[in-house]
């Protein structure tokens, strides 16, 4: 886990998809399922041919055979793999349009703040699905490919497949026929999507939230543990390039925060920070830091939409606090 940066304001920006642990399921102490069908568990290892099922958010997906997957804790993505073909499949789920699913895939996606696709071509349309390659500059030994499909409830899922095959077309092929299997239905009806009533203190009491980003030269990413005896930290780091010159960024700060507002109304997240921060980075050759005595407050504006989060209307995905509690 990174260590607790403080969070420095940025325009908001749109973003699809997060990356927070690139892992090998084989490595993970898991346990094993092999059920016909079964509601997906975080830290759980499910066979190839068992059938999973998410009914929060209305998708089912069959496991290839001879193929594992599992979502770790922490992970906005079902991680499928197979050691023996030495690929990856990223499942990635979001409600979005077809065409909104087509304008993310022509762009850059970032995997985590130093890995991200480039695409290589642009999204071609196979029946129902959009079919798009990119190379992956800080893995160039990698082959890349996004196959996307939109349901009738309105979710869009990305199988982002990455293998160094030098035939990666039979991987491409099972991602292929994975996105062609997945089951789409009305999802299960949350108290939080539906209106439900309840303090925003309570809802976000406990929580791991985060936002990334990247461009074509410049990456982010930003993450906030919201502790229940209510003190925060926060974690910000970032990068970019241009004219021949690099440089990152990193800062992290800590303090007590207090959510006010009550569902299903916005309500408001105050991040009042302690004395001291520490702000450091690299250009070039050389690497600096910088303190100062702290103290500041900052706000955001608390909505749900759809079941999604949103600090000053720019969506942050949730995730598993492993942090604090």
């Amino acid at each position: 886990m990174s260590k607790p940066i403080r969070q420095i304001p940025v325009p908001a920006f749109f973003q699809s998809f997060k990356f927070k642990y690139f892992v090998l399921l084989p490595l993970i102490s898991l346990c094993f399922l092999s059920a016909e069908a079964a509601e997906i568990q975080t830290n759980q290892l499910y066979q190839g041919g068992t059938q999973v099922q998410s009914s929060d958010i209305g998708l089912g997906v069959t496991i290839p055979e001879s193929w594992q997957g599992a979502l770790p804790a922490g992970s906005s993505f079902f991680v499928i793999e197979s050691a023996a073909l030495q690929a990856t499949i990223l499942l990635y789920a979001e409600q979005m349009s077809k065409s909104q699913l087509q304008q993310t895939m022509s762009q850059s996606i970032p995997l985590d703040a130093s890995i991200q696709l480039v695409p290589t071509s642009a999204p071609r349309a196979e029946g129902d699905l959009l079919i798009a390659d990119y190379q992956v500059p800080a893995r160039p030994e990698l082959k890349a490919r996004i196959i996307g499909r939109t349901g009738s409830n309105g979710l869009s899922v990305a199988l982002i497949t990455l293998t160094p095959s030098q035939d990666p077309a039979g991987v491409f092929n099972i991602a292929k026929d994975t996105a062609m299997k997945l089951n789409f239905f009305q999802p299960k009806q949350s108290a939080t999507s539906t209106g439900g009533s309840g303090s925003w203190q309570e809802y976000m009491r406990g929580r791991y939230i985060a936002r990334y980003y990247s461009g074509s030269s410049y990456h982010e990413k930003q993450e906030i543990w919201l502790c229940s005896n209510g003190e925060f930290h926060t974690s910000g780091d970032s990068g970019g390039y241009g004219g021949g010159a690099s440089g990152a960024y990193g800062n992290r700060g800590t303090g007590r925060w207090r959510a006010e507002g009550s569902l299903p109304g916005q309500g408001v997240l105050v991040l009042q920070y302690g004395p001291g921060y520490q702000f450091e980075g690299s250009t070039g050759d050389s690497d600096w830091s910088e303190s100062g005595p702290g103290g500041e407050q900052a706000r955001y504006r608390l909505s749900l939409y759809n079941d999604k989060l949103y600090l000053d209307d720019t969506q942050w995905l949730r995730g598993t606090n492993e942090y604090c509690q």
